[in-house]
């Protein structure tokens, strides 16, 4: 597998959240800096110097540029914060695969994007290969050998563009459970960010929204409280006045009253 040029950094998600919470500037320096080591690795996600064979602590520090003692304490405090995992010597980067838009589709999509740029501002180059472009659209031929028309090719390339387009959303959905979840509930863990994922798949941004606003307002801080509430919305519909403050008494009443399960439900 290739290595990563590029990594996809979180803006609010990195400031508001347990980077920016939980580490002190240099030890975020660090956390950057495994990243973009993870990134550059032949196993996207984990920190090695191959498959299986772990960097050693003085290599790591000088790979950094940074003194041993800060890069042992800061790596202490992100496993800590769930942030990596340690096994054998190698690091692993947590919801490496949620995080990190799939490199491999959007690289080769950047390509295409590219070529057909250089192609159209080419002259006599450009309208020959345009030419040949045209007609290998005309009569494309799969992997398997079929033959399709011009319109199946077009077809086909829409909807790889419609699943790209998809993808993106699941990634925008995701950043924004996780910045809620952060700013409401707390830091999110391995386990936690594998349940958002899915939760933010599961149920629109707005009803995640007020389900947190709820947990808060309760005193009930939990993932599972969250989930009640999203599945008390399901099964009776959501519904909320948006004249009414989101935290207010009078709302909660409502609430309560609405969603009866979810504000009984134990820690």
């Amino acid at each position: 597998m290739p290595r990563h040029r590029w990594v996809k950094l979180w803006t609010q998600e990195t400031i508001a959240g347990t980077t920016f919470r939980e580490l002190e500037p240099a030890e975020r320096a660090v956390w950057f800096g495994f990243l973009c080591l993870a990134g550059d690795s032949l196993v996207p996600g984990t920190i090695c110097a191959s498959p299986g064979v772990a960097f050693t602590e003085d290599q790591l520090a000088k790979m950094l540029a940074v003194p041993l003692p800060l890069l042992l304490t800061a790596r202490t405090k992100m496993r800590e914060a769930g942030m990596i995992s340690l096994s054998g010597g190698l690091i692993q980067v947590c919801n490496w695969e949620h995080y990190q838009v799939d490199y491999s589709r959007v690289e080769k999509y950047r390509q295409k994007r590219e070529l057909e740029s250089n192609q159209g501002e080419s002259s006599w180059g450009g309208r020959r290969e345009g030419a040949g472009r045209k007609r290998q659209l005309q009569s494309s031929v799969t992997a398997s050998g079929e033959t399709v028309s011009t319109e199946e090719t077009r077809r086909r390339r829409e909807e790889e563009e419609k699943n790209s387009s998809r993808c993106l959303s699941a990634d925008i959905n995701f950043g924004d459970f996780c910045k809620l979840y952060e700013g409401e509930i707390g830091p999110i863990t391995g386990m936690i960010g594998d349940r958002l994922k899915e939760l933010s798949d599961e149920y629109p941004v707005r009803w995640f929204e007020e389900a947190v606003k709820i947990a808060g307002a309760n005193g009930k801080r939990k993932l599972a409280y969250v989930e009640g509430v999203l599945k008390n919305y399901r099964a009776d519909g959501f519904e909320v006045e948006e004249t009414e403050e989101p935290n207010g008494q009078d709302a909660i009443a409502r609430l309560r009253a609405a969603h009866p399960d979810a504000f009984t439900r134990g820690d």
